[in-house]
């Protein structure tokens, strides 16, 4: 059973007030990995001070992971370059997509992204990819959504190389893959500068959700749009949140205006890649799994231009159940938030 809030504001103010040996702390350690991802949680709130101030323990529960949790993670980071660029060893995807991408989104991927250099602990190591998500997963304990507000936030969609370079590092720190060469490869700047003087929208986009008050981008997504025959659908590879910014609603307001963009636009139905613990989100925003007659209507087109990833769920929801105050609802729901400009998706 997990504990209550109350119960574990105790515990943190406890264990803040005394002095545990090295013992104890690789207990802890050893306790935090072999649990849940809920487990973890509750354990990283119950221990505050520790994974808050404590360098040294910090430092062992990410060499511990990396000895001994997923033991490969710095195999693979170690072929990374100065800039923060992954090495010739590893430039090809685990999973490649079937077909995609073309040879223009290849070059937009490998010689346009600098994602600049790369982070660092506090002994000056360079971290490895499990522990910027192990830190984020921390980080995330503690919400950057705090005060009275009101929150200014603005809508946006990815132009510039700069806004890409943001959006690939948000992602990175969500999802131990894709990795950075298949990431370069989804997030791609537009075609096209507008949609709006086109018929129907073709091609990658990548809209977010920013933070006007410290300029943070809070929450992105990446959609393809797809016409295939009598079928007008977007993909969704990629819908991440920002570390401090989950349950507050900022996902659900996302895809809400996502879904409304979808349905202005003439598309009949949105597919997401969903992993398997993100499946109950889905399902509360009016996702379920797609239906083997569903599937097979677009099979071979999915086959060859559709990306996979492995131990995804492919989910689908219609538009045409959309309701019109869609938007309007799900911004009622994120608390103490104020949108400055559109309430939707931009074009540019």
């Amino acid at each position: 059973m997990l504990l209550s809030d109350e119960q574990l504001a105790l515990l943190a103010k406890y264990f803040s007030s005394v002095e545990l040996t090295g013992e104890q702390k690789d207990t802890i350690i050893e306790k935090y990995w072999e649990a849940t991802e809920e487990e973890r949680k509750t354990i990283a709130r119950a221990y505050a001070s520790l994974f808050a101030t404590d360098v040294i323990f910090m430092q062992r529960l990410l060499l511990y992971y990396d000895l001994h949790v997923n033991p490969l993670s710095t195999q693979k980071t170690s072929d990374r370059s100065e800039n923060g660029e992954t090495g010739k060893n590893n430039m090809e995807p685990q999973v490649a997509p079937s077909g995609r991408p073309d040879s223009t989104s290849l070059q937009n991927g490998n010689s346009q992204a600098r994602l600049g250099k790369p982070l660092r602990g506090p002994g000056g190591a360079q971290l490895t990819h499990s522990q910027l998500i192990l830190r984020s997963a921390i980080q995330d304990q503690y919400s950057k959504i705090t005060g009275d507000g009101p929150f200014p936030v603005s809508f946006g969609l990815v132009q510039t190389e700069e806004q890409r370079r943001e959006v690939i590092e948000l992602y990175l720190l969500q999802f131990l893959y894709p990795d950075l060469p298949e990431l370069q490869r989804l997030v791609i700047l537009p075609q096209t500068h507008s949609t709006r003087t086109r018929r129907r929208a073709k091609g990658s986009y990548t809209w977010y959700i920013r933070s006007l008050s410290n300029n943070e981008m809070i929450c992105a997504v990446t959609i393809i749009a797809h016409h295939y025959e009598t079928h007008h659908f977007v993909e969704v590879p990629l819908f991440a949140t920002g570390v401090g910014y989950k349950k507050h609603g900022f996902g659900r307001l996302l895809n809400a205006a996502l879904l409304q963009w979808c349905v202005e636009s003439g598309f009949e139905f949105v597919m997401i890649s969903a992993d398997v613990k993100a499946i109950p989100f889905w399902s509360c925003l009016g996702y379920k799994t797609m239906e083997k007659s569903e599937a097979t209507r677009i099979a071979f087109y999915y086959e060859y231009n559709c990306y996979k990833f492995k131990g995804a769920e492919i989910m689908i929801r219609y538009c045409r159940t959309w309701p019109s105050d869609g938007v309007k609802a799900a911004l009622d729901k994120v608390q103490k938030v104020v949108v400055s400009g559109p309430v939707g998706l931009v074009d540019a």
